[in-house]
């Protein structure tokens, strides 16, 4: 079946975990990028990782100081980096954010990053991290499917931060999970 929409922010969480997402019309979120005042690459990993112009103008403008989402996301691949570098779970998870809105953005950008680790494990070179192309590499001749659980850990994190789990707990069970899988 193929499920076509305007904007995947649109669709219930459940439906949208079931399908596989194909971008497309990627030049208004890199407009609404540029827009915001960042550079042409930043522009282009910023319509990668968004679905649509909304978030796409809110990781921008928030891109220029490093903060907000943005550093949200920073933050959240740093700490991906040293749990690939096999970093203590407990140790790392210390390091997420402490507030439950950005430990949904950093569950939310760990789970795009890991939709480019699926890609590259399978073979396809067109990544939208180009920002983390050598943590993307890691996963170059490595499973999907352990990319696929990974994803599927940090789609169960936001559901647990959903459902009133502490962010604290949320951070520990993730980058546990996480571990695992990579271990």
């Amino acid at each position: 079946y193929l499920l076509l929409c305007t904007s995947a922010t649109q669709l219930l969480p459940t439906v949208r975990s079931r399908c596989a997402l194909i971008r497309t019309r990627q030049g208004n979120r890199t407009n609404a990028a540029l827009a915001e005042g960042v550079d042409a690459a930043t522009a282009a990993v910023i319509a990668g990782i968004t679905t649509d112009d909304a978030p796409a103008a809110e990781y921008a403008s928030s891109a220029a100081t490093g903060e907000g989402i943005w550093g949200t996301r920073g933050q959240a691949l740093a700490v991906l980096d040293k749990l690939q570098k096999a970093a203590n779970p407990t140790q790392a998870a210390k390091e997420l954010p402490e507030d439950r809105q950005q430990m949904k953005q950093a569950a939310s950008a760990l789970m795009l990053f890991f939709s480019d680790a699926m890609r590259c494990g399978a073979g396809y070179d067109k990544i939208y991290n180009k920002d983390y192309t050598s943590m993307v590499s890691y996963w170059r001749g490595r499973s999907p499917r352990k990319a696929a659980e990974c994803a599927d850990a940090c789609r169960q994190a936001v559901s647990m931060l959903d459902s009133n789990v502490s962010p604290k707990a949320c951070a520990s069970w993730l980058c546990i999970s996480l571990s695992e899988v990579l271990g």
